[in-house]
Formats: structure tokens, C-alpha cells, sequence
């Protein structure tokens, strides 16, 4: 009768191997689960200087915003004929726009020219890589601001 309970126990032994075996295995994997897990993004901030992607010897366009308390603020400068006309706000109280500081990518704000008091609107959308300028209303008097426009973070010619 030794035999029978000498196989029952190599069974109880073996299958309880087993069992610890594949627990180890699922804490394992468990573990390669959790830490492969993807790193945070990065939040996008609005807030720099964007320069135009194709800016050149005769004309420059550049955006500064930055975030003041809940809003941000927008100035932009655009440069051309050599600097013979330029469409710029030359100080931080005289901007282009204030809004609501964006929670996405896309946001739209009525802008004051440098050299008019008229106002026109701007719909500005991060890409991902760009931020993307794009005049939806032009202002009714003067300026020279591009209608659309692609613009680099830090690049400022």
C-alpha cells in the first residue's frame, strides 16, 4: 500500500510545483505589463516665440506668446521689403490678441494689426510639430501680416 500513496504524493508535489511556477510566471508578466507602460506626454504650451517656417532675407514673420495668469497673450511682428514695412507691436502692454489660455490645439482670437487699430480674426492650431496661423476675417484697414502661415517653435530669424 506504500505504492499508491508514494504516487499521490509525487502528484501533490508536481502539481503543486506547478502551481507556484505558473503564479511566478503571471506576477512576471504582470510586472512587464505594468512597466511598459508609455511614458507621460510632455503637455504642449502654446507659450514661446514661433518663427515662420519660411522666412527669408526680405520677409520675417514671428509670434511671441506667453501665458499670464489664466490667459494668453499674442504679439506678432511681420517684416518685409527688407525691413522697409513692417506690421509689429512694439511693446509688451501694445498686443495682437489676449484669449483664454487654449485647453486643446486649436484656438481662435481677434487680433489688432501693429499699424491699424482695426481688428481682424485668427485661428491658430498646433499640428503636433507646427503651429498653423490662419486669418478666417481680415482686419478692414491696413496691415501685412501673412493670411496663413507655418510657424517653428524657437526659430526666430
Amino acid at each position: 500500500m506504500n505504492k499508491p500513496i508514494k504516487v499521490s504524493l509525487i502528484c501533490i508535489l508536481t502539481a503543486l510545483i506547478s502551481v507556484n511556477a505558473l503564479t511566478v510566471s503571471a506576477q512576471t508578466i504582470n510586472k512587464s505589463v505594468k512597466s511598459s507602460k508609455p511614458a507621460p506626454q510632455k503637455k504642449f504650451s502654446f507659450a514661446g516665440i514661433w518663427g515662420w517656417e519660411k522666412d527669408d532675407e526680405k520677409t520675417n514673420f514671428s509670434l511671441k506668446m506667453e501665458k499670464k495668469g489664466t490667459n494668453l497673450i499674442g504679439t506678432y511682428c511681420y517684416v518685409t521689403d527688407n525691413g522697409e514695412k513692417a506690421d509689429c507691436h512694439d511693446n509688451d502692454t501694445n498686443v495682437s490678441f489676449t484669449v483664454p489660455y487654449p485647453t486643446g490645439n486649436t484656438f481662435t482670437a481677434v487680433f489688432t494689426p501693429g499699424i491699424s487699430t482695426a481688428v481682424g480674426e485668427v485661428k491658430i492650431t498646433f499640428d503636433g510639430k507646427y503651429l498653423n496661423w490662419e486669418i478666417t476675417k481680415e482686419p478692414s484697414s491696413t496691415f501685412l501680416a501673412p493670411k496663413k502661415a507655418r510657424l517653428i517653435k524657437g526659430k526666430v530669424e
